[in-house]
């Protein structure tokens, strides 16, 4: 007979069990942990001929949506419920159900529940978290709105509203038009085509690629758009502006930052840029690049290092000029900072712009 036990047996056998269970049982009773929420999973499909629209209404929880070859809206949901107890949490769920209906073309998802002044006054943040994950036709347009969760929106051909309380926005292969706002949170479009109104009032927002017409609004943080192709007007309360290779006309302002365009040749539309609330611009183009040059600091200078015909000009606070025989504007303004016109140089490997 084998007296001699495994030794994980003896590690993980009566002790370290008791000893965890009653490690634990302390730490809630002491409120230094919290259980796990509750938490059910729905899933569902509705039918979706070409042309629907769907509609999703969340209290809370965050919504991924993705397009799919089949006629048909899938719906998968966690749904986790957040209170001060496991009960309360329980009953969260009872009194918020899915509420699933269609009103002719469209189907209408949303969760019901106690009014927000009334979890307030419990002390209690939106009550339902989770994710809820929906795939659907390429063509079935989508109006997304979550109290407090991130909304990701991928390969649709139809128009997409994406509204959250508080999280982030992503909006990937987009090509139709677009609304999204964030009341805190990152945004991010990519590869999308169409008309685009991006609005965070506390976050950064990225645009990479893509065509059409950009609005672009932030309450603070950075605002990036490369290679877009089409009008782009930017602005930001408090953060920098940082343009790449935009094709088109470009209107920027920020509050308070600093602001970096990377131009190409030629330059195809006309160029506003403020920082009016002080911040250095700096504008690169191409060495020859032809443009009306119409720039002023109130408390700095102006540089300006293209223009193959004008001797070496003094420091100043001020220029307006046509450069290499003039073309678009080029319109700069800044309230305390230098602004410097420089020719845009080529890294190994790169193409000239």
């Amino acid at each position: 007979m084998n007296l001699v036990r495994p030794l994980s047996a003896l590690a993980f056998d009566r002790f370290p069990r008791r000893f965890l269970r009653a490690v634990t049982a302390g730490l809630l009773a002491w409120g230094l942990v919290k259980p796990l929420a509750a938490a059910v999973v729905v899933t569902t499909n509705l039918p979706a001929p070409a042309g629907s629209h769907l509609v999703v209404t969340l209290n809370g929880g965050s919504i991924e949506v993705i397009s799919h070859e089949l006629g048909e809206i899938h719906l998968e949901a966690q749904r986790i419920a957040r209170g001060r107890t496991p009960a309360r949490e329980q009953q969260l769920l009872s009194e918020s159900p899915l509420q699933v209906t269609k009103e002719g073309t469209n189907w209408v998802l949303k969760t019901l529940t106690p009014t927000k002044e009334a979890r307030l006054a419990n002390g209690e943040r939106p009550p339902l978290g989770g994710l809820f994950k929906l795939r659907v036709p390429k063509d079935c347009s989508v109006d997304l709105t979550t109290e407090l969760g991130s909304i990701e929106v991928r390969g649709l051909i139809a128009g997409v509203q994406a509204q959250t309380g508080g999280g982030s926005l992503r909006f990937l292969e987009i090509h139709a038009p677009i609304s999204g706002e964030t009341v805190s949170g990152t945004i991010l479009a990519s590869a999308c085509v169409g008309t685009n109104s991006l609005v965070t009032r506390g976050g950064g927002i990225q645009v990479l690629g893509g065509t059409g017409d950009l609005r672009l609004e932030s309450g603070g943080g950075t605002v990036v758009v490369r290679r877009f192709r089409g009008p782009v007007r930017a602005e930001v309360s408090a953060g920098n502006l940082e343009f790449e290779r935009v094709i088109g006309a470009l209107d920027g302002l920020t509050g308070s930052g600093r602001i970096v365009a990377d131009l190409v040749q030629p330059i195809p539309g006309s160029v506003r840029l403020e920082a009016s609330g002080g911040g250095g611009i700096v504008v690169r183009v191409a060495r020859e690049a032809g443009f009306s040059l119409d720039a002023m600091t109130s408390a700095g200078f102006v540089s300006l290092g293209v223009d193959k015909s004008a001797a070496p000009a003094a420091p100043t606070s001020e220029r307006r000029e046509a450069v290499n025989g003039g073309g678009p504007e080029l319109w700069l303004r800044t309230g305390a900072g230098s602004i410097r016109i420089t020719p845009w140089v080529e890294s190994p490997g790169t193409k000239s712009p």
